[in-house]
């Protein structure tokens, strides 16, 4: 069975951030799956809105916003995690000028833009700080 959009998309990000780079290592998922006991720094992302775009009766593409953000226990670690990622993902389609996603076997990822930011600090009494910081990122998509 092919897979829809999303679960492309979700394939694609985890195969291209998991391992990417020593300040998170294998710590990537996606909001599905994550757990408080996922071992921080870490990357998690998740869908933000977007959906099905029908440009022709003959051709189905997708406009995904999708979060991805760095978590960690300390503001300058999770700022480095969203600087990494911007690089990693940032005009990473097909048609951007610094292709760079892995191909998927249902889905082309052809656009990837970075949107909105993303600065969240979980600081309680008595409990270590988190912070999460990184971006939204518009992924436009062409079913094979």
């Amino acid at each position: 069975m092919a897979a829809d959009e999303l679960q492309a998309a979700f394939e694609v990000l985890y195969s291209h951030l998991n391992g990417a780079n020593a300040l998170w290592g294998q710590n990537v998922t996606s909001e599905q799956v994550a757990s408080a006991k996922l071992e921080k720094p870490c990357v998690q992302f998740f869908l933000a809105g977007g959906g099905n775009e029908l440009v022709s009766p003959n051709l189905r593409n997708a406009r995904l916003t999708l979060s991805v953000k760095g978590i960690a226990y300390d503001m300058a670690t999770a700022r480095a995690i969203k600087a990494a990622l911007g690089d990693l993902l940032e005009a990473g389609g097909t048609q951007d000028v610094a292709p760079k996603l892995p191909a998927h076997a249902d889905w082309e990822i052809t656009t990837v833009t970075m949107d909105r930011i993303i600065s969240l600090d979980e600081k309680f009494e008595g409990a270590q700080s988190i912070y999460h910081r990184g971006n939204q990122y518009v992924l436009t998509m062409e079913r094979l």
